[in-house]
């Protein structure tokens, strides 16, 4: 049978489609086949995540802990250091060298020696009768003809009313002076001129003052109820103040 033009271009077109078709359907095949160049994106771990993987290792009893980078805690290193607060105030040491030492007669814990002291009206007292209810603070002082010593007298004088007569009086200390050797008339004079207000008594002929020391005034002593020396010194500065009052404070219990 002879083939015609037509039918034999026919074929080829049919031949042709069948083959197309098969191509494209073994291509979308290979291309399915074929492994994703695309990478899966890393996912952030957040802070809520982090403290659940550390609660479920802790839960698990594993002892590692991944290395997930943490957040410094700023908080720990602005806390305030925690203060020492300082020590409790003592009594000031009595610092002598060893001539003025020599002469003392009584030293820190020895009992004050009792006298019989002359009054402003000429009667006569016991001195270990005039001491405070829970302190004393004695001071013994000398004229001795010299304006400066009067001077420097009647500014201790001072001191000890305003620091220690007057604001301890109702709290059991008491001020008490003596004056050693010199007239009690022209002396009480003075002390009236100034304004001193604190018991003061004589000793005209240092009797008492030879137990109690063998040269230099003033001095200045604290005593407790009984005459115990709790402290003294050996002359009146801005020092012997300063220490005075730092002793009435720790006695008194006082910061």
């Amino acid at each position: 049978m002879a083939w015609s033009p037509l039918r034999i271009i026919g074929v080829l077109l049919t031949f042709g489609s069948f083959t197309l078709l098969f191509g494209c359907q073994e291509s979308s095949q290979a291309d399915k086949s074929k492994p994703s160049s695309t990478r899966p994106v890393a996912k952030s771990v957040t802070q809520p995540e982090v403290a659940k993987a550390e609660t479920n290792l802790a839960k698990s009893g594993d002892e590692e802990i991944p290395n997930i980078p943490r957040k410094a805690d700023k908080s720990l290193s602005k806390r305030p250091k925690p203060k020492t607060p300082p020590p409790p105030p003592t009594i000031p040491n009595v610092g002598l060298s060893d001539s003025l030492r020599a002469t003392c007669l009584v030293n820190v814990g020895d009992i004050m020696p009792d006298a019989e002291l002359l009054a402003a009206d000429g009667g006569k007292v016991s001195l270990e009768s005039q001491y405070g209810e829970k302190y004393t603070v004695l001071f013994l002082w000398s004229e001795g003809g010299s304006n400066y010593a009067r001077l420097a007298a009647d500014s201790a004088l001072s001191d000890l009313q305003n620091d220690v007569a007057v604001p301890y009086a109702a709290k059991g200390i008491k001020v008490i002076g003596i004056n050693e050797g010199d007239k009690p008339r022209s002396v009480q004079q003075e002390l009236q001129k100034i304004g001193i207000k604190v018991p003061c008594f004589f000793d005209p002929d240092n009797a008492f003052f030879a137990k109690v020391a063998k040269t230099i005034l003033p001095r200045v002593y604290l005593l407790d109820a009984s005459g115990k020396i709790i402290w003294f010194d050996t002359e009146y500065t801005q020092s012997t103040r300063r220490n005075l009052m730092m002793a009435v404070h720790v006695v008194m219990g006082e910061k």
